[in-house]
């Protein structure tokens, strides 16, 4: 195409008067760039112009390739069109129009400072509004290649102020349309939807379109930048965005386990919550809107609404994505202030991890808009900021405490599926997956998983896809633990996987010493975990297409090692000493220390081994007597002469003892 009918749209029209502008370009170089380090940043403040006009739909409408030299990037919407006048008071800079008119008198409106439109000079050489404002079309295009500035700042420094004139020019029907042409046509949503020609056609509009594309410009990703456009936006029924024809939504995600609406379910709250919340209804909003309900801060925070919910899963968990779906998501009259921020400037260490990748705090308060900088992604330190981050602290608390209280009500199997399942898929759930294939086609025998070989061809094809049904599904594939004893050479524990039973062996000696915990439900979770993740590690390895001999040392090894260290550093239960006691009958010398273990055991201090011919095993001596002044000892059993040894005096409280006892 010839590049003069290519960019008609930059001269078409009659010159009518001249906008000027008077601007600084190294001022305009330094606070663009360090103000837009986003590209996409860029155009969502185009778009909140648009939502600031009043526009209830805006298209964005990208080049299929911005490295292209005739690439645009285009913002339409049916707003408030901008006449002669309207388009010098936008190039007004530093000042912004809309706050002092109120802005569309059906919002307040999201832009502050009046500088919105120098975000796009960090994407594009050219900047040309098309314009239908009481009937006829007007166009401006702002060439910023006429701003003389020295490449290295000169002597004046920033004080290089210059006038630019930009030609004022109003169109007929016919050369507007053929200016917006390319932009208009579609069989998409978007174009369907903003009528700027023939019947029923709205009424204003305006086309910004970008052209000359910057470096910056050419980097924008069209993922990135819905996700910010459907992060960032308000969105209301009267306000519809729509990016290369197709419709911007919210972002879908599962059903909340609860949903607290503050006004209404969060009302008081503990510190480090600001002192003086009260509960304030707006009963002219509707029954389910969000502003319905809310709290009222006299000293700082004026009226906050909004909602907590939390999530059973970690949100977007294993699935690509712009930014997160978790966190705070702050609006400032209805527009996201933290869009690159989840934390809202709060210390990572005061938000636990855990509570909050499954928490998600939509709050409103416009009151932050004193604070706001002039990127609108960040804020100035003081009173306002902090107090506002500790009413969000209060609330993330609030949701921990729910948490942990639900946490407490389970059941150890379904606390252990519940974290398996918010675990990624490729530790958890596609290893065990692919072992139960193996051990169905005899193709592994492993130490920690079980399962009948008597299953038919079609029983098992039925249970294999169950098998990946239950793994899925919010309850896993875990669906009870029973403390029980198997043989005391077993592992820590059996998988039954037809059953989903994980049967935690009680005859091991590293169940046994911690018994007391295994036993407790409330207790028992950290080491049922880590009995999982015993059986989840050996299903890793044979995932990994190791030799079932190198596996089986492995796990060995690990189980020796796990009963060496209870043996040596635990205290014994009961339990743990009388299968000692029988796994030690055909050795005399360790039965003779076991022997000693037991009497330790039942109370007896400083139970000494002496062993030897003719002497006894060991001896334990008791205090002196106080009504009589000679030692009293107990008697200890030669265990491996199977008879009784040693001297039987009478006891601490004078009684003789009988051989025998």
């Amino acid at each position: 195409m010839n590049p003069a009918k290519r960019n008609a749209f930059e001269t078409t029209g009659k010159e009518t008067g001249q906008i000027d502008v008077r601007i600084s370009h190294r001022i305009i170089q330094l606070f663009s760039e360090g103000l837009y380090s986003s590209p996409n940043k860029a155009v969502e403040e185009l778009v909140s112009n648009s939502f600031d006009a009043g526009a209830e739909n805006v298209h964005i409408i990208l080049s299929p390739d911005l490295r292209d030299s005739d690439a645009t990037i285009v913002v339409i919407d049916d707003g408030e069109g901008m006449n002669s006048d309207g388009l010098k008071y936008h190039w007004i800079i530093g000042e912004s129009t809309r706050r002092r008119t109120n802005g569309s008198s059906r919002r307040k409106p999201i832009g502050k400072f009046g500088i919105g439109k120098l975000s796009t000079y960090v994407l594009a050489s050219k900047l040309t509004h098309i314009c239908k404002s009481g009937g006829i079309y007007y166009a401006a295009t702002m060439d910023y290649t006429k701003l003389a500035g020295d490449p290295e700042g000169g002597f004046q420094g920033v004080f290089d102020e210059q006038t630019i004139r930009i030609p004022l020019r109003e169109l007929t029907e016919q050369e507007a349309r053929n200016a917006v042409h390319p932009w208009i046509e579609g069989t998409k949503g978007g174009y369907r939807v903003l009528r700027l020609f023939g019947e029923e056609v709205s009424p204003t509009w305006t086309v910004a379109i970008m052209s000359g594309l910057k470096d910056m410009g050419k980097k924008i990703s069209l993922g990135r930048l819905g996700w910010v456009l459907q992060t960032a936006m308000p969105h209301r029924d009267d306000f519809r965005l729509f990016l290369d024809g197709k419709p911007i939504v919210p972002p879908e995600l599962d059903e909340p386990r609860a949903r607290l609406i503050i006004g209404k379910d969060v009302i008081q709250l503990s510190a480090p919550c600001p002192k003086g919340l009260m509960e304030r209804e707006d009963e002219n909003e509707p029954m389910d809107s969000v502003h319905r309900h809310g709290v009222y801060h006299d000293e700082l925070l004026g009226r906050i609404t909004g909602y907590i919910e939390i999530f059973k899963d970690q949100l977007d968990w294993g699935k690509e994505k712009f930014g997160d779906s978790h966190g705070f998501f702050v609006y400032v009259h209805g527009r996201q202030v933290n869009v690159d921020d989840s934390g809202f400037g709060i210390e990572r260490n005061l938000l636990r991890h855990g509570t909050f990748s499954h928490f998600r705090m939509i709050v409103h308060m416009d009151s932050l808009d004193k604070a706001l900088r002039s990127s609108r992604e960040s804020f100035q330190q003081g009173d306002l900021y902090k107090t506002a981050q500790n009413f969000l602290r209060a609330c993330f608390n609030l949701v921990r405490n729910k948490l942990v209280d639900h946490d407490r009500s389970q059941t150890p199997a379904a606390l252990i599926a519940t974290r398996i399942g918010s675990a990624p898929a490729s530790m958890t759930r596609r290893p065990l997956l692919a072992l139960v294939e193996m051990v169905l086609e005899k193709k592994a025998a492993p130490f920690y998983l079980r399962l009948s070989s008597d299953f038919t061809a079609e029983e098992q094809s039925e249970f294999l896809e169950t098998f990946k049904q239950r793994a899925e599904e919010s309850e896993g594939f875990l669906h009870v633990t029973e403390l029980t004893p198997l043989d005391s050479k077993d592992g820590l524990a059996i998988f039954d996987a037809r059953e989903g039973k994980l049967l935690i062996n009680s005859s091991h000696p590293f169940v046994a010493a911690f018994q007391e915990f295994f036993s407790h439900p409330k207790r028992s979770l950290p080491l049922e975990m880590l009995v999982m993740s015993e059986i989840l590690m050996e299903a890793h390895l044979y995932h990994m297409g190791l030799d079932e001999k190198v596996i089986r040392d492995v796990i060995g090894r690990r189980d020796e090692l796990l009963r060496q260290l209870v043996r040596t550093s635990a205290r014994r239960t009961a339990g743990m000493i009388a299968e000692a006691l029988k796994d030690a009958r055909d050795d005399g010398n360790r039965l003779e220390e076991e022997m000693r273990a037991t009497f330790e055991a039942m109370g007896f201090a400083n139970v000494i081994r002496i062993g030897g011919s003719s002497e006894p095993d060991g001896i334990s001596p008791r205090p002196i007597c106080r009504r009589r002044k000679t030692a009293l000892f107990d008697d200890i059993r030669s265990a491996s002469k199977r008879k009784v040894v040693g001297r039987f005096p009478r006891n601490a409280w004078g009684f003789p003892v009988s051989k025998g006892t």
